[in-house]
């Protein structure tokens, strides 16, 4: 559901097809959300996504612009709210920007971490694209706003990216669990560490 909500595309979303900001962790929606959720944290963290996504064999350095254009108006909103007049999704997004600069003292970085994807079905990284002249202009405006960390640069993911990160999904996942009745057995090449041993079936759920 979550995710659901962050999905802006179709229709006026100035080419931006899903944004989240993300604070400890969690996705906000509403600005007394981040009240919330830092209220009982000394140290707090936050991150914007922004997600242009094309089922396309190639990429278009227009679009590309178009959804750094997007990035650019809701930043800008974000700092001079009633600037900007965007569509009421992406206005409630620049409010939340908003919300973490106001409480930039309460969060580890001072610039707010900031990732961007345009993400394609195209066989190619889009390597070549990134280097247009209207692409590169367009990062160094909304780096300009200095909202965002220093490192800001825009990922373009194609269909081996998209790969990539399925079977990511789908790896070995970090679980902590209560393993006391355990002894070492031989490693193999492909295994650094191996256990024999007995757990509980409440620890065996995790």
């Amino acid at each position: 559901n979550l995710i659901e909500q962050a999905v802006l595309g179709g229709g006026n979303d100035e080419g931006i097809d899903i944004a989240a900001v993300i604070v400890n962790g969690s996705i906000v929606f509403e600005p007394a959300e981040i009240e919330e959720v830092i209220s009982d944290q000394r140290v707090n963290s936050a991150k914007v996504i922004f997600m242009q996504a094309k089922t396309s064999e190639s990429y278009d350095s227009k679009l590309i612009s178009k959804f750094l254009h997007g990035v650019e108006s809701v930043t800008n909103c974000a700092m001079r709210p009633g600037d900007i007049s965007l569509p009421p999704r992406l206005a409630d997004l620049a409010a939340l920007i908003d919300r973490i600069a106001e409480n930039g003292d309460k969060f580890a970085e001072s610039r707010i971490p900031c990732e961007l994807y345009y993400v394609t079905t195209s066989p190619h990284d889009g390597s070549d694209a990134q280097k247009e002249l209207q692409v590169t202009q367009a990062l160094s405006r909304i780096r300009a706003i200095g909202v965002y960390a220093e490192d800001l640069k825009l990922r373009t993911h194609g269909h081996e990216e998209i790969s990539s990160k399925q079977k990511e999904r789908h790896g070995p996942q970090n679980v902590k669990f209560n393993f006391e009745k355990h002894q070492a057995i031989p490693a193999t090449e492909r295994v650094g560490e191996a256990y024999i041993g007995l757990i509980a079936a409440s620890e065996l759920m995790k």
